[in-house]
Order: structure tokens, then sequence, then C-alpha cells
């Protein structure tokens, strides 16, 4: 592979948290809201969703959900009372966040985790490809039935440093 197998870890590590920076999805679309036609701009982070209307004020508490539990138990869903989609992002958040969790541990000692049994490396690319496609079955729903483009940024991202730890090979140096 094209990473020296000592800079693997480090690889995983700061791929896991560029990968946690990152909107796993971005949709853009043109809406009327209010009797007023704006722009929309959904920023889909993990845990939240951030809906931007210009030119357009919300009073808080006005019901739209933005958390991920918010539409857990919300009537409204994701996209016209889909469900699944729901679920599918909350495991592909929690499989994340134990990938971002272990990215820590790893950084933080190193030298206790590479002595386990297993490479940390794939580990994190496995947790990395899970969440990527659990977060994809979210993004084709998105993209069917979600008015305006929706990209997924984060999906893709966590999908190519998945496969890429995945087939980093580790030797020894002599």
């Amino acid at each position: 592979m094209w990473v020296r197998s000592e800079y693997a870890g480090e690889l995983a590590v700061l791929s896991t948290w560029l990968c946690s920076l990152l909107p796993w999805a971005v949709t853009y679309g043109e809406t009327e809201v209010l009797a007023q036609e704006t722009s929309v701009w959904i920023f889909w982070f993990l845990p939240r969703r951030f809906l931007f209307l210009p030119s357009i004020e919300f009073e808080s508490g006005s019901g739209v959900p933005n958390w991920l539990w918010e539409f857990l138990t919300s009537d409204i869903g994701l996209y016209g009372g889909e469900t699944y989609a729901v679920l599918f992002w909350a495991a592909g958040m929690v499989l994340f966040l134990a990938a971002l969790i272990f990215s820590l541990l790893y950084y933080f000692v190193e030298d206790r985790i590479e002595a386990l049994q297993f490479d940390p490396v794939r580990v994190l690319g496995t947790l990395l490809v899970a969440s990527g496609l659990l977060l994809s079955v979210t993004f084709l729903g998105l993209w069917q039935n979600h008015p305006g483009i929706t990209l997924p940024v984060g999906v893709l991202f966590q999908l190519v440093f998945g496969v890429l730890l995945l087939k980093t090979e580790r030797v020894e140096r002599t």
C-alpha cells in the first residue's frame, strides 16, 4: 500500500477524526416556506442535522427535528414518515462513535493497543466501512425521497478511508 506500515496507525486515527468533522451528507434544494421562496441547505452530521434557510427564522421549539433522537421519536420522520432510514442513521452513528472512541484510545495508549491480538488499523477500517455502509442506506433514502440534491460527502470519505485502512499491509522494517 502507499502508506508506510509504521504510519498506518497515525493514518487510521487521523482519518477517523477527519470523518468525524465532516457531515455525512449535504442537501441543497429550493422550497417555499411561510409563503416565501428560499434555498435550503441541510448539513447532516452524525448526531445532528443543521437546517439553513437564508432569510427565514424559526422560533425555538418550532417542532422541526434536528437531533437524531428527535427524528427517532418524531411523527414527521426523516422524509415522509420513513423511519427505517433513521434507524440506519442511528446504527451508523453508534458504529462511528465506537470508531471514534477506539481511535482516541489508540492515540493515547498506542503501545497497549498495538500489543493486543488484533490489528487496530483493521479494526478502525472495519468500523469506518460498516458505519459508511449504514449511512449509505440513509443517503439512498434521502436521495430518492428528499427534495433537492443530496451528496454523501462524509459517507464517501468513510468508505474510502475504511477500504484504505483494510488494504494497508503492516510489515516490520528490517
